[in-house]
């Protein structure tokens, strides 16, 4: 069997995953990749239109000629996907299945596309290779659980089965996929679990939470994830590896024998994402010590009561502060992130967000506005109180903007809450006189492309060593594109 897939931006862990289990079992996996060159930082632009994307990505794809076509989609992405699924449809006679959080939260939705023969809910992997085992028999697979198939003019909607247990059971991620593409250079990605213990009403893991209960967090042994990433340094000699784990201070048992580890036999710096809940002191100096660099931490809201009551988060600001307090005394470069424009949020509480950042006096600062994903605790919380109308929720379920360009709730300080996700950054850097004349105007008046574009310069000045490192990446992506391109025309 010969399994296309799709995808655009970044590479994806989803994808890597399926097309190693596909891999293992003895069938041929291809990617088309579209670098998303059109919608770049945040900034679109039809200055790329001359490399024709989707035309060639369609010959790639006929070349190919694949027996089946796969898509993953998150919400953001799903616009993309059913492009690019249309084209395909149109030009290859052969099944599309789509899986993905989008697919899985909204399945009734997306199986009724015209572009989608399979809907994938839950966890692919083992759905997909029983699809694509069957397939190459030239059986029935309609019956396949965690698939939803159209036969004949008829939905047959299987059970869903468990999440995967043992996660290192599954092989490495086949990450040849994206980097055969330009997708990643210098840097490697890489998960040690899946899920997050928390239940914030805004992420999706709070969906999960509802959909799975408590077995929805897993975790990877050490050695595995050792053993993952000894051979991601030899193909692909990172100088940076991200951990992409929502949480990854849960445990600091295993902490402690990472710290061990990774040291002795990785010893690449790396990055990662954690949880004021779930950083002391203790666990900040065992991060060092395995060769942390730097930690992004969510804060979202400056407002303890706000953050318990909307966001399901019990973290206090003295615990905010000393997490923070306790990574930047280890030396671990700390990012913070901020969400404006949620549910109910007022003016003075986004406020005291860029105050809050002023006291934590972080190295730099990630910012969001509020994008009410479906299947979100918070998503359903907004459309049943009014915030969020019929419009702009059928403007959602069509996967429509993003977390970084549109603000769907209605609310007089939209503006306001624009404004400040683009500027925080400038309030970080900037002096305080500044902060309190110029600065904080601009942040009250009619959000344009002005905030978007100082905003911009400021981000990337917070943290010049990630921003060449992204900068060669996206340009290495450019490279590879380019020479694909001049070698298919010859």
């Amino acid at each position: 069997m010969r399994i296309l897939f799709y995808h655009r931006g970044a590479e994806s862990f989803g994808i890597e995953y399926l097309s190693a289990v596909l891999k293992s079992a003895g069938h041929e996996t291809e990617l088309i990749f579209d670098p998303g060159f059109d919608d770049t930082l945040h900034f679109k632009t039809n200055l790329f239109d001359f490399l024709d994307v989707p035309g060639r990505l369609l010959a790639q794809a006929q070349r190919f000629s694949p027996d089946l076509v796969a898509f993953s989609s998150i919400s953001n992405l799903y616009p993309y996907v059913k492009q690019m699924a249309r084209l395909l449809k149109k030009e290859l006679n052969v099944p599309a299945i789509i899986g993905g959080i989008h697919a899985t939260v909204l399945p009734e939705f997306v199986i009724n596309e015209d572009c989608f023969d399979i809907v994938c809910v839950g966890e692919g992997e083992f759905a997909m290779l029983e699809l694509a085992d069957r397939m190459r028999q030239g059986r029935d697979f309609s019956d396949i659980d965690n698939l939803w198939v159209k036969r004949g003019g008829d939905i047959v909607r299987n059970r869903e089965r468990p999440l995967i247990d043992d996660l290192n059971g599954l092989p490495f991620p086949d990450k040849d996929l994206f980097y055969n593409k330009g997708a990643f250079w210098r840097s490697v990605q890489v998960s040690s679990s899946r899920g997050c213990p928390y239940h914030c009403t805004f992420c999706m893991n709070s969906f999960y939470h509802k959909r799975y209960g408590g077995k929805f967090f897993r975790r990877r042994t050490v050695d595995s994830v050792i053993a993952e990433l000894k051979v991601y340094r030899d193909k692909y000699n990172p100088k940076v590896v991200s951990f992409e784990d929502d949480s990854f201070t849960t445990s600091v048992s295993w902490l402690e024998e990472f710290q061990v580890k990774y040291s002795r036999e990785i010893g690449i710096k790396f990055l990662v994402n954690v949880h004021p809940g779930l950083v002391n002191k203790k666990i900040a100096r065992l991060l060092k010590a395995s060769g942390c660099s730097a930690a992004a931490m969510g804060i979202e809201s400056a407002s303890a009561s706000f953050r318990r009551n909307m966001l399901k988060r019990n973290e206090t600001d003295a615990q905010i502060l000393e997490a923070a307090r306790s990574l930047k005394d280890e030396g671990i470069a700390l990012s913070t992130e901020f969400i404006f424009g949620l549910p109910q949020q007022t003016a003075e509480e986004a406020w005291r967000s860029v105050a809050l950042n002023d006291e934590i006096a972080p190295d730099s600062t990630g910012t969001f506005v509020y994008y009410p994903f479906p299947g979100t605790e918070l998503a359903e919380f907004s459309r049943q109180s009014g915030h969020l109308d019929g419009e702009a929720a059928r403007k959602v379920d069509e996967g429509e903007g993003s977390f970084h360009t549109i603000l769907f709730l209605k609310d007089a300080n939209n503006d306001l809450f624009m404004n400040l996700s683009r500027l925080l950054p400038a309030f970080l850097k900037l002096p305080r006189i500044i902060k309190r004349s110029w600065l904080r105007r601009l942040c009250e008046r009619k959000a344009t492309v002005v905030q978007k574009a100082i905003g911009f310069c400021f981000l990337w000045a917070q943290s010049p060593g990630m921003f060449r490192i992204r900068s060669l990446n996206y340009l290495r992506m450019f490279w590879v594109y380019l020479l694909r391109r001049q070698s298919s025309a010859r």
